[in-house]
């Protein structure tokens, strides 16, 4: 019985191995994922849903979901900034945001290239860009650091949340264990952090400024880089800041006071009896407040803006130059600025916001919170006109046209906001039962515009250019063709097929393969 055992495994074995040597019989395939691609876009998929590998936008990606996902970067500049705006539809409560990228807009051979590895997202990370790298395994360790050179070294590294340790370019090597003692360095936006005991006794070090803590936060004494305090909280305080006069609290929040300013020193000065009376002026704005959120009324010297809000936030009444506003909330609200207009009907059954500038023009509407659209034009840096536009119906359908015409379409959003590097590039795929996608070839590009349709988890994909096509119904069969010729047809994940190369042509008979010589004009 075990000698027989032994045979199916031997049996078992060989079987796997001709069906890996038969489904390594494209060039692209064989060098994936080692070779740089020769061209900026690229498009392949795996026979099985939630499997794939696709090189596309000079970028390589390929894993399993939701196990594990790799993606290289060849020749983009991962440096790119996002930009976060909290968009007008979000509930003051929630403040959600959006992170909006625009890529730019580069040549091949210029940037940089990065990797990233993925397994058992958000659990491990790593991710590097040149001397950048990053590695995260969730909620244990993280690494982070940049190796330039050796005179701008630098590296942060936890076994979370017992000790941290790293070097600091400016500031030499650290190491800390909590809660006994150590010291952390160029970490928490600041340079220096010692401590004993913590909370008992702590010493933190920004700049010039020099700040002392025992059980913190409830005794500080800091003096130095144009900031000097000190408190015992809650019962008295005293801080004051650079060109400000001193400013005092007894029994915190309850009374507050400004000392009168004196030459040199900028105009703000105020009290307060919380929450029974207060007033405080900074520059051109001046600040009432009775009984607060009963009523409080602020007045803008400068621009000549006044708003009177009783009680906050339910009403408020503004007037001003270029500026008017009427609220009643949630019943209706108006705003008109110099370049935001915005209003809402029954918040938050509708709203509507528009943002101008010289160059710049936004508009948006949102339906109880689930639908949205959005709709911005600009100009680049060449003067011409770029607009992108996105549609949302949650939890239906997701719609977005980016400014240099590439779009992507999807049903079934269980997401409300995006996030393409995480949880979408993971767990979407087990929920999304049609997409599609298209990417515009730019006019100086030898690519053409590619465009991918995937239905039911990608069982069903088709990926094609002006030259190139392939098609997958898994698991009955998959093909490719490259110049309206087919190149590679496979049926039941590649018991029967063939696949061509130049001047060879191998064939697939229950997963076995066999080449053949062929001309190469054939």
């Amino acid at each position: 019985m075990l000698r027989q055992l032994r045979i199916w495994r031997v049996c078992l074995a060989l079987c796997a191995c001709l069906a890996a040597t038969g489904c390594s019989s494209i060039d692209s395939l064989n060098q994936f994922p080692l070779a740089e691609p020769e061209t900026e876009r690229l498009s392949g998929s795996m026979p099985i849903p939630l499997a794939e590998w696709q090189w596309k936008d000079s970028t390589v990606q390929w894993g399993v979901m939701p196990l594990f996902s790799v993606r290289n970067y060849y020749n983009v500049p991962l440096d790119r900034k996002t930009q976060f705006d909290v968009p007008f539809f979000a509930p003051p409560a929630i403040l959600a945001t959006l992170a909006r990228r625009i890529p730019p807009q580069t040549k091949p051979g210029e940037g940089k290239t990065g990797l990233q590895v993925y397994v058992i997202y958000p659990i491990y990370r790593h991710e590097s860009s040149g001397p950048m790298s990053r590695t995260m395994l969730l909620p244990l360790y993280y690494n982070v650091g940049d190796t330039t050179d050796d005179g701008s070294r630098w590296r942060h590294w936890a076994l979370f949340p017992l000790y941290f340790g790293g070097n600091s370019d400016a500031h030499g090597p650290y190491h800390a264990v909590i809660p006994l003692g150590g010291v952390f360095k160029n970490l928490f936006a600041r340079d220096k952090i010692r401590f004993v005991l913590f909370p008992l006794y702590s010493h933190v070090t920004t700049g010039e400024r020099e700040s002392y803590n025992f059980l913190w936060p409830f005794i500080n004494y800091t003096s130095g880089g144009g900031r000097d305090r000190w408190y015992v909280w809650p019962i008295i305080g005293r801080m004051k800041r650079q060109n400000n006069p001193p400013r005092w609290y007894f029994l915190w929040p309850f009374f507050w006071y400004t000392e009168k300013p004196e030459d040199g020193e900028r105009d703000t000065r105020g009290s307060a009896l919380f929450p029974l009376w207060g007033w405080q002026k900074r520059g051109a704005v001046t600040t009432h407040n009775v009984v607060w959120p009963l009523y409080s009324h602020a007045y803008n010297e400068k621009t000549k803006r006044s708003d009177y809000v009783a009680p906050w936030p339910l009403v408020r009444i503004g007037n001003g130059e270029d500026y008017y506003r009427r609220q009643v909330w949630p019943f209706f609200g108006y705003l008109d600025d110099k370049h935001v207009h915005r209003h809402y009907v029954l918040w938050p059954i509708y709203q509507r916001e528009l943002r101008e500038t010289d160059r710049r023009r936004m508009s948006g509407h949102c339906f109880l919170i689930i639908y949205r659209s959005i709709h911005n034009k600009w100009e680049d840096a060449n003067g011409a006109g770029r607009s992108d536009y996105e549609n949302v119906l949650w939890p239906i359908w997701y719609y977005k046209r980016d400014g240099i015409g590439n779009t992507y379409f999807k049903l079934l959003n269980l997401r409300y906001t995006p996030d393409p590097q995480g949880w979408d590039r993971f767990l979407t795929p087990f929920w999304r039962v049609f997409e599609h996608e298209t990417r515009a070839g730019a006019p100086d590009s030898i690519n053409n515009p590619w465009r991918s349709t995937r239905a039911l988890w990608s069982a069903f994909r088709y990926d094609r250019t002006d030259d190139d096509s392939s098609l997958r119904v898994f698991p009955l069969f998959t093909s490719e063709r490259k110049k309206g010729e087919f190149t590679e047809f496979s049926t039941l994940l590649g018991m029967f097929g063939f696949a061509d190369k130049p001047g060879k042509r191998t064939y697939k008979i229950l997963f076995i393969p066999w080449t053949v010589d062929r001309e190469d004009s054939r």
